[in-house]
């Protein structure tokens, strides 16, 4: 039996209702200041308006276990299962929104070991878009407590705009970086701001481990 199918949440009636275990964790919300404004990239008020009515339009993917084949896939070959996929268009209307112009390829291997490695590049032209991963970084009907997480990080060799990471559920208006909308959150590395369904301007991410700009070799996990 593969290691994720291990994860599978117990049968529900398994878990005491009265016990804390059940309940959703408590969060609140982070005490930074929220910016009005970006301090250097603006999406227009058209792209909040078209990005909120695509959420209205589209409701969020429920939690589902991952196929079989993928599960398989991830026991065999690793993290070299994950790539990135051009963004699907759900209508005409975010057709003509959504301009992704670059380049994808998933490496898989490096030094002869089954690695998740993508290179990416966008080129002259290309608009705000938001890449998905081909395989969901966390199956949303698995057991994660006492887990650690999940990891993957970037790599800049270049960077003239804007370049944001973070993580975001389907399907999530492409047109749109991660951290603006619905069940997302990002930083976004021209201005070193997070976002946790921010539409405005971010909050200010202050750590030491964070230059206080971005270079060609920085890696950002």
């Amino acid at each position: 039996m593969s290691w994720l199918r291990r994860l599978v949440h117990k049968p529900e009636h398994s878990i005491n209702p009265g016990s804390s275990s059940s309940d959703p964790p408590e969060w609140s919300a982070a005490p930074e200041p929220i910016h009005a404004l970006g301090l250097y990239n603006e999406a227009t008020d058209d792209s909040y308006e078209s990005a909120e009515q695509f959420c209205d339009e589209h409701p969020q993917d429920p939690p589902k276990l991952l196929p079989s084949r993928i599960v398989d896939a991830i026991t065999e070959r690793g993290c070299a299962v994950w790539g990135f996929e051009v963004p699907e268009m759900f209508s005409r209307r975010e057709r003509g929104r959504v301009k992704w112009r670059g380049g994808i390829e998933n490496v898989g291997e490096v030094k002869g070991k089954s690695q998740g490695v993508v290179r990416m590049w966008s080129e002259e032209g290309c608009r705000d878009v938001c890449l998905l991963s081909d395989v969901p970084i966390l199956g949303g009907l698995y057991d994660t407590r006492g887990k650690q997480g999940v990891y993957f990080e970037v790599l800049i060799k270049k960077m003239e705009g804007v370049i944001a990471i973070g993580t975001a559920c389907r399907p999530y208006p492409a047109w749109r970086l991660p951290g603006w909308n619905r069940s997302s959150v990002g930083l976004h590395l021209d201005d070193l701001r997070k976002f946790f369904e921010d539409p405005d301007g971010g909050r200010d991410y202050l750590s030491p481990l964070l230059p206080s700009h971005i270079s060609p070799g920085d890696t950002i996990g």
